[in-house]
C-alpha cells in the first residue's frame, strides 16, 4: 500500500457518492441563482446536468461535518436548537426547501430559521450586511438572502 493507492481510493469513494437527483420544482437553495435559465434547466433537463467534481463533493461533505460541529457550539453558548429537518412546501411558484436549524428566541419562543454556511476567512470577513451578500463576487453568496427569505416566508 502507497500514498497514491490510498488516494485513488478515496477518489473512487468520493466519486461513488455524486449523483444527480430528479429536480421538479424551485429549491430555496437555488431561489437567488443569478441565471434563470440555470433555474429552469434545473428543473426541466435535470438529468442533463454535469455532476459536480469530487473536490466540490468534499467540500459539500466537510460542510455536513462543520455543520454538526456549529449545532454544538450554538447549544453550548445557551441557545436553544431545534434541529429536527423540517421540509416545506410553497405552492405558487412551486418551491420546497428545509433549513438547517431553528434558533428559538429566549424571550417569547419565536423560531428562528437558521443557514448554516461555511466560508474562508476572506470571504467571511466581507460580509457585514445583506448588501454585501447580494454584491459578493460570488453567485453562491448571493443566492443566500433569497434562500433565507424563502425560510421567513414559510
Amino acid at each position: 500500500m502507497d500514498a497514491k493507492m490510498i488516494q485513488e481510493k478515496l477518489r473512487a469513494a468520493t466519486i461513488a457518492k455524486i449523483r444527480n437527483y430528479p429536480c421538479n420544482n424551485i429549491r430555496a437553495s437555488e431561489i437567488g441563482h443569478p441565471c434563470e435559465r440555470y433555474i429552469v434547466l434545473s428543473i426541466t433537463n435535470w438529468e442533463d446536468k454535469k455532476p459536480i467534481e469530487p473536490d466540490l463533493q468534499n467540500i459539500f461533505d466537510l460542510g455536513n461535518a462543520i455543520e454538526a460541529e456549529v449545532i454544538r457550539r450554538v447549544k453550548e453558548a445557551g441557545f436553544e436548537v431545534l434541529t429536527a429537518k423540517k421540509n416545506f412546501k410553497i405552492e405558487k411558484p412551486l418551491i420546497t426547501g428545509r433549513e438547517d436549524i431553528m434558533l428559538q428566541g429566549p424571550d417569547n419562543g419565536e423560531l428562528f430559521p437558521c443557514e448554516i454556511k461555511g466560508l474562508s476567512p476572506m470571504a467571511f470577513d466581507k460580509l457585514n450586511s445583506v448588501d454585501d451578500m447580494l454584491r459578493s463576487p460570488s453567485y453562491y453568496i448571493r443566492k443566500y438572502p433569497a434562500q433565507l427569505q424563502i425560510y421567513e416566508y414559510n
